[in-house]
Parts: C-alpha cells; sequence; structure tokens
C-alpha cells in the first residue's frame, strides 16, 4: 500500500500596503506649514498691534473730540533741548560702532585665520560673555575705569598721568561701556562674512605676486564689508537705543535717547510724549536698515554680497 503523498501548501502571498492617492498625500501635508507657522503669525500680529497702540499713544488726542495731533512731534523735534539729546545720541552710537569694527575685526579675522579648535574657544567665550547679566558687566567695568579703578591704579603707577583720568560720568566712559556691550554682535557679523569667503582667493593672489598686506587690502576687506556693513547696522541701533549704559555709566551726567523715553514715560507720565519719541527713532531705524539694503544692493558685486 502506497504512503499518501503530501500536498505543498501554496506560498505565501505578501500583502501590499495600500496604497494612498497623491492627491489624499497633498491634503494631509497642506495645513502642515501654516499649523508650523502660526507662533510666528501670532507674535507678528502682537507686534502690530503694539505699534498701533504706540502710534495711536503718540498721537494723542486734541481735546474732548479725540482727533489725533502731531504736538508731540513737534515738540520732539522742534525743542533744542531734545534736540541735544537725539544728537548725543547719535554721536555716542557712531563712535561705539567704529570702536567696535575697529576692535572686533582684528578678533573676527584671527578667528578665521585659526585653528577649528582655538576658533571654538574664542566662539564659547564670546557665547559666554553675551549671555552673561548686563547689569554685572557694567558693574565691572566700573571697577576697571572708575577713579580708583585698575586702568588708573596702572597709570599713576607708572608715572604717565599725576591725576586720575575722568572716565566715570562721561561720554568717554558711556562709549567705552557700549563698546564693551556690543562688539560680539561686531564680531560675530564679520567673522560669518569671512567664513564665506573662498580659500583660494589668498593662494590665487600669492601667484600672481600679492603679499599678504595687498590680499587683506585688495580682497579679503572689500569682500567682508557686507559683515561690516552688517555689524555697524546692529551696533548703532543697539548704541543708539541703550538705557543701561548711560544711566550706570553716565549717571545722569550723560544722558541718551533711551534716558529720554524712560524719563518722560515714567518719572514724568508723559506717554503720548515718550510714543512719540520712541516712534521717530524707530522711524529712523527702519529708514537706517532701508539705506543699508540699498548700499549692498547697489555694491553688492564689488563688496561680494551677491
Amino acid at each position: 500500500m502506497e504512503a499518501p503523498s503530501t500536498i505543498p501548501a501554496p506560498p505565501a502571498t505578501r500583502t501590499s500596503p495600500r496604497q494612498v492617492p497623491l492627491w489624499a498625500v497633498r491634503a494631509r501635508g497642506a495645513g502642515v506649514p501654516y499649523l508650523l507657522s502660526l507662533p510666528a503669525i501670532l507674535l507678528i500680529a502682537m507686534l502690530l498691534v503694539s505699534l498701533w497702540g504706540l502710534v495711536a499713544m503718540s498721537l494723542g488726542a486734541d481735546g474732548p473730540s479725540g482727533s489725533p495731533t502731531l504736538d508731540n512731534y513737534a515738540k520732539a523735534i522742534g525743542d533744542s533741548y531734545y534736540r541735544g539729546i537725539f544728537w548725543v545720541s547719535l554721536q555716542l552710537a557712531a563712535w561705539t560702532t567704529v570702536f567696535c569694527a575697529i576692535f572686533g575685526y582684528p578678533v573676527a579675522y584671527y578667528m578665521h585665520c585659526a585653528t577649528p579648535a582655538v576658533r571654538r574657544f574664542i566662539l564659547i567665550i564670546l557665547v559666554v560673555v553675551s549671555f552673561s547679566d548686563y547689569v554685572l558687566r557694567m558693574y565691572g567695568l566700573i571697577l576697571t575705569i572708575g577713579r580708583n579703578g585698575l586702568i588708573n591704579q596702572v597709570l599713576l603707577a607708572s608715572g604717565l598721568v599725576g591725576a586720575p583720568v575722568k572716565m566715570m560720568y562721561s561720554q568717554l566712559g558711556v562709549v567705552i561701556g557700549m563698546v564693551m556691550g556690543n562688539i560680539v554682535f561686531m564680531i560675530l557679523a564679520i567673522g560669518s562674512s569671512l567664513e564665506r569667503l573662498d580659500n583660494s582667493l589668498p593662494s590665487a593672489a600669492a601667484l600672481l605676486g600679492a603679499n599678504r598686506m595687498q590680499t587683506f587690502a585688495r580682497i579679503t576687506l572689500p569682500l567682508s564689508m557686507p559683515g561690516v556693513l552688517a555689524g555697524a547696522a546692529i551696533v548703532f541701533l543697539l548704541a543708539m537705543a541703550s538705557y543701561m549704559t548711560p544711566a550706570m555709566l553716565g549717571a545722569g551726567f550723560v544722558k541718551m535717547i533711551g534716558n529720554l523715553i524712560y524719563e518722560q514715560g515714567i518719572a514724568m507720565f508723559d506717554m503720548p510724549f515718550a510714543a512719540a519719541i520712541s516712534m521717530i527713532v524707530l522711524t529712523f531705524s527702519i529708514a537706517l536698515i532701508a539705506l543699508l539694503n540699498l548700499v549692498l544692493d547697489r555694491f553688492g558685486r564689488r563688496f561680494g554680497a551677491r
């Protein structure tokens, strides 16, 4: 009697996943960008509402009719006292920008030429300094540039001066404080511009007979000008609206726009006038940024911004 033959089992069929139409996939992901941009939209909406409130407050109310008036703007522009504060703020901000560029460019250039380990070390120091408490930095600066500070002690001990140099409660001290507080932004802006340069350009210049100074003056410096201009705009705007530095290092002897806004809005309770001064500063800042973009667009090919 023959053994029954085994019947082979049918091969297992692999079930294919369900095919989703392409239009359904697109429909599912259509709302993702809007959902991700919702926080930014909310922040922009809050900013616009705040700006509208600032504009309405700066226009004030002309009596019981509630009609807007430009008296606050006329007062801020027409009074010589307030014009003087604006002029001092522009001067100190300009000097701060110049010194930040002078002292910040060598640091950024050294970071560009240094090894990655040294570059990371300097970057960590800059980040730690920039994120440290601003008030503590200003107090440390007071101990350095004060009448009995470290700098005056060294100058007196060396015999270079016969009396302490007055750096506190003056425009010089305010500029020193703003340079120390804002130079990090200049270094980072110039450093990011130098990082985008082609590393083969110095070698090509050397092959054409240029030395290191000529290479820097004719290639590196012009191509890094977008970073210098961007850092200058950031430092200038931050310095012009500075409040803490002139309040601590100027101590009332040096008054800038930020101190004027605080004085009018908080001490004098004249919020419409403080809002008008704020709108003037904001308009000036927007005009400066627009001018910077115009300069970069006009000379973009020459400076390497395109």
